[in-house]
């Protein structure tokens, strides 16, 4: 029998579907939300933003971000620091003795046509009343990158976040300690081009973390009111 032949009988078959684990209350997660295409498109935008090397609690972090308003109804303290600690380096950073560098913070920019139609599409999507999503946070992970166990801090409501360029391994576990244990621990894989949303308990009751990438990965995290 020949190898055509052969490729006749077994068709190529489609990726099996992922089995997910059960999610916290109030977290969704949409395979694909995106095609390749719109990502390839994506991410050639993003390549011309000017993204800013991040620093938390005054330590360089392992990303670079931008930060963008979305709507009016975003508190002007939040726009002034959208991380809540995240700033960029000065451009005359000097390391301090305690390994701390200067900062300035994370300037908030009226977000380009492009992301105020895709925060439209998602929040259309997700069941949100227009101009709710107010802000976007773009971040740029290298591979190796983890992010560490932490809640989102208020006074946002949903967290909603776009996988761009690579995979990551995401995880989640209670916020309080009595509750946690290796059965409580959730993790999956969540594929580049996903969209998930954080709400409800899965928002205010569970803590999240990704675990190192394996190659550079680009999060479009916005925020509702």
């Amino acid at each position: 029998m020949s190898t055509a032949q052969i490729t006749s009988l077994f068709p190529e078959m489609p990726a099996p579907r992922q089995v997910l684990p059960e999610l916290p209350q109030g977290f969704h997660y949409k395979p694909g939300f995106i095609s390749e295409t719109e990502e390839t498109e994506l991410l050639a935008l993003i390549d011309d933003l000017q993204l800013h090397q991040a620093v938390w609690n005054g330590f360089a972090a392992l990303r670079r971000v931008a930060s963008f308003a979305l709507s009016d109804s975003a508190p002007p303290r939040y726009r002034s620091d959208p991380n809540k600690g995240s700033a960029t380096l000065a451009e005359d950073a000097v390391q301090r003795d305690d390994g701390t560098v200067a900062s300035q913070p994370v300037p908030t920019q009226l977000a380009p046509e492009w992301l105020q139609v895709l925060s439209g599409r998602i929040g259309e999507y997700l069941g949100h009343a227009p101009g709710r999503i107010c802000h976007a946070l773009i971040t740029e992970y290298p591979a190796g990158a983890p992010i560490g166990w932490h809640v989102d801090s208020p006074p946002h409501s949903s967290i909603i976040g776009l996988s761009l360029g690579s995979d990551c391994t995401f995880r989640l576990r209670p916020q309080r300690r009595e509750f946690r244990s290796r059965e409580s621990l959730i993790s999956f894989r969540a594929q580049r081009c996903s969209l998930y949303e954080m709400a409800g308990a899965s928002r205010s009751r569970w803590q999240h973390s990704i675990a190192p990438v394996p190659a550079r990965r680009i999060s479009i995290t916005l925020r509702t009111m």
